[in-house]
This record gives C-alpha cells, sequence and structure tokens, in this order.
C-alpha cells in the first residue's frame, strides 16, 4: 500500500509537471503550421511595404515635373517688372509696330537701370581678360535653365573714341532682310531703333520648332590699370 501511494504520488508529479506527457503528432504539426503561416504573413507585409515605397517614389516624381511644367507654363504671368514687360512685348508682337518699338524701348530702359547688378552677379569683376567663362544656370524660381558667356576685353582706344567708334556702328547696314528703320523716338541723340527678319535653324526632328530668347548685355568703361584703353 505504501509503495502504492509513493508511485501515485510520483505519478501526479509527474503528470503536473509534464514529464508523463506523450508527444502529440497532431500539436506539433499545428505549431509549426502557425509557424509557417507567420512566415509567410511577415513575407508579405515586406513585400507589400517594398511595392508601396516603390509607388510613392513614382508619385512623388509625377509630382515634381507637374510643378516643373506648370512653372514653365506660369513663368511669363510673374508680377515682375521684367516679366511684366516680357509679356508686354509677346502681347504685342503681331500689333502695329509702333507698340511694339515702344515695348522694346521701355524694356531696355527697365534693363539699363540694372546692369550693375547682373555684372556683378555673373562675377565680371574677378572675370580675367580675354577668356570667355561660360556656365549654365537656372532661374531659382522658374526652373528656366540658359547658357552664360561672359567676355571681357581691352579695346585699344580712349573711351570717348571706342563709345564714337560703337555709336556709329550701329548705322552701318547690316541683316537686309526685311530691315526697317523706326524714327519716331523721344530721345533721337541717343535712341536708334530698327527691326528685320532673322531665322535660324535650331532643332530637328524631335526639336523641330525649338525657340530660344537671347539677351546681350554689353558695358564699356574706361580702363582703370593701363594708361590708355576701353574694357568692353
Amino acid at each position: 500500500m505504501e509503495k502504492y501511494l509513493s508511485w501515485k504520488k510520483q505519478q501526479i508529479i509527474d503528470r503536473r509537471e509534464g514529464r508523463d506527457t506523450i508527444a502529440r503528432t497532431d500539436v506539433m504539426l499545428s505549431k509549426s503550421l502557425w509557424q509557417d503561416m507567420h512566415i509567410q504573413q511577415r513575407e508579405n507585409r515586406e513585400q507589400a511595404g517594398t511595392e508601396q515605397k516603390r509607388l510613392m517614389d513614382a508619385v512623388h516624381s509625377q509630382a515634381s515635373n507637374i510643378e516643373n511644367l506648370c512653372a514653365i507654363l506660369t513663368e511669363r504671368s510673374s508680377t515682375s517688372n521684367a516679366h511684366a514687360l516680357e509679356n508686354q512685348k509677346w502681347r504685342r508682337l503681331k500689333s502695329l509696330d509702333t507698340y511694339l518699338f515702344e515695348a522694346f524701348i521701355q524694356e531696355a530702359d527697365y534693363y539699363y537701370a540694372r546692369i550693375d547688378e547682373v555684372f556683378a552677379d555673373c562675377g565680371m569683376t574677378s572675370q580675367p581678360m580675354s577668356e570667355i567663362h561660360s556656365v549654365r544656370r537656372a532661374s531659382p524660381e522658374t526652373r528656366i535653365e540658359c547658357v552664360q558667356h561672359v567676355h571681357k576685353i581691352i579695346q585699344p582706344f580712349r573711351f570717348e573714341v571706342t563709345c564714337k567708334f560703337l555709336w556709329e556702328g550701329t548705322n552701318v547696314p547690316y541683316r537686309q532682310h526685311a530691315r526697317e528703320i523706326y524714327s519716331n523716338v523721344e530721345d533721337v541723340v541717343n535712341t536708334r531703333a530698327m527691326k528685320f527678319r532673322l531665322k535660324k535653324a535650331l532643332g530637328n526632328s524631335t526639336f523641330s520648332g525649338l525657340d530660344t530668347d537671347e539677351t546681350v548685355w554689353c558695358s564699356i568703361r574706361p580702363c582703370e590699370v593701363e594708361s590708355r584703353g576701353t574694357v568692353m
């Protein structure tokens, strides 16, 4: 009786601690199944996250392209004086010559007041003599890119003589195709206006019809280093 009670006690202890439990195949299979399902779901979540990131990158890229296109389309609608004058010029392009010339003359007066600012911005002061510095620039406001060429040379003539030669050079006939002189200006002594037709092939095939705007800034000043000469 004592041995039986001891055996029964040990059996209860073993059962409570799980030492006498017989391994069940169905439980083991169920545990393995749930582990496999967990791994599969985790892999699916990782794949979905990767695909979502790819789609978000594509959306951001398209949004950036749309923003750039909108900036190009609205570039001429800016409220700045420069853009207002540019819009005025193009609106009157097919109007009477009088309005067209007045728009260009008004634009020239505006830009003349900014000539020191423009030359300082492109580094004209530190530009070496007789060297051409070309740089590709983009407007931070409109994202429109342009190519800028900066060139500084010394003319071997006095300042007054150089100004006279260049001014008289405007009377030399060139580019005679559909050339017309506009003489109805307020300041006849300091203003000369003309128009002519100029054609250039800027693009072929895919780029057929490509158009560009070209602006030239020129300043003539007495040379401060040499005893004679003019910096242009």
